[in-house]
This record gives C-alpha cells, structure tokens and sequence, in this order.
C-alpha cells in the first residue's frame, strides 16, 4: 500500500454474537502507530456490536516526506476467554507502507 493509502483488516466472529464481543489484537513490525500509520478505534482491541457479525479496522499508513525502505505492520489477533482462536492460517495479516517517492 502507498503511503497516503488505506485497507482495513476485518475481525469476525460465527455465530453472531448477541452482546458486544471485544477482540484484542498486537501490532509488531518495522511501522511506528502514529508516525507511519494510524488506525481506527482503540489501538490493540476491536468491539464487534450485539447483532453483527463483523468489524473493519482500517489502517490508514501516513505520507511523510522522507525516502525510506517499505515498512511493515503486522496485526496479529490475542487469545482470550471471551472467543475461540481461528485456525492458524487465519490469526494474522501484514500491510506492506511503499514509499512513492
């Protein structure tokens, strides 16, 4: 993705949940939250409301004016009593910043 650019990771859930079902997620990789991106809603959590069965957060990678290397970002989602895991191939998602320069 383009610096300037933005993409969503969406965390869901089956069945629909019939309460609010707070998510926990980490970031890791080489992009800094706040200089290289920003994200929606609070940072390390997701609420998916009673009813839905699904939420985007969406990663918007900030424009600044140096030349550097692509950055990366990687949301990896947190076990928790609340929910059951996904399947490995299902836990994690990496953006990928580009310099446009």
């Amino acid at each position: 993705m383009p610096e300037g650019g933005t993409s969503s990771f969406t965390i869901s859930t089956t069945p629909v949940v019939n309460h609010p079902l707070t998510v926990f997620y980490t970031i890791a990789g080489n992009a800094h939250l706040g200089t290289d991106y920003t994200l929606s809603g609070t940072p390390g959590q997701v609420v998916i409301p009673a009813g839905q069965s699904s939420i985007d957060i969406i990663f918007t990678a900030l424009s600044d004016p140096a030349k550097e290397k692509a950055e990366k970002a990687k949301l990896t989602l947190t076990p928790n009593s609340a929910y059951r895991m996904p399947t490995q191939s299902g836990k994690s998602a990496v953006i990928k910043i580009n310099n446009v320069r």
